[in-house]
Parts: C-alpha cells; structure tokens; sequence
C-alpha cells in the first residue's frame, strides 16, 4: 500500500510486506502474516498520528480484516501460481 505523507504531496510513503513461499526453511503460516500486518498497522497509525482506542476498536479491527484478507489471497494466488509453475517443469 502506498500513501501521502505530510511532507508534501510528491513524496509517497509505502509499507510493503514481504513473504517468500519459495523458501522451504520458513513455512508462512496466518500467524506469521498476522505478525507482519500488526506491523504495517502500527506504521501506517504512526505515520498519520492515529492512536486507538481500547474502549473502541472497530477501525483497528476493521483495518486488520483488511490487510489479513488482502494479503492472504495475494499470497495464496503466489502459491498457486509457483505450484502450476513447478509442476509444469517436471
């Protein structure tokens, strides 16, 4: 994801998250891709000096279903695709 910072408005701040599925010495499971989006929520509050609220938690969560869902059919449509790929070089 990508967005304006308030240091004018050419200059963009992007988080990216990185997930290998090619290296078999590290599994990615939902829990390790919940661990990474924690991390690119809590950068994206700090870039726009947002602070939530316990008693109210709806955007965070809101924000988390997001980028969970979001990364998670990106990640399985990697793994799709390299599977297809592999097979396919057999």
């Amino acid at each position: 994801s990508c967005w304006r910072n308030n240091h004018g408005p050419k200059r963009l701040k992007c988080i990216t998250i990185i997930l290998n599925p090619t290296d078999k010495t590290n599994l990615i499971t939902p829990g390790i891709i919940a661990h990474e989006c924690i991390h690119a929520k809590n950068m994206l509050f700090q870039s726009i000096g947002y602070k939530p609220k316990v008693k109210n938690d709806e955007a965070e969560a809101y924000l988390m279903e997001y980028l969970m869902n979001y990364t998670m059919n990106f990640y399985n449509k990697i793994t799709k695709l390299n599977n297809e790929n592999n097979s396919k070089s057999i």
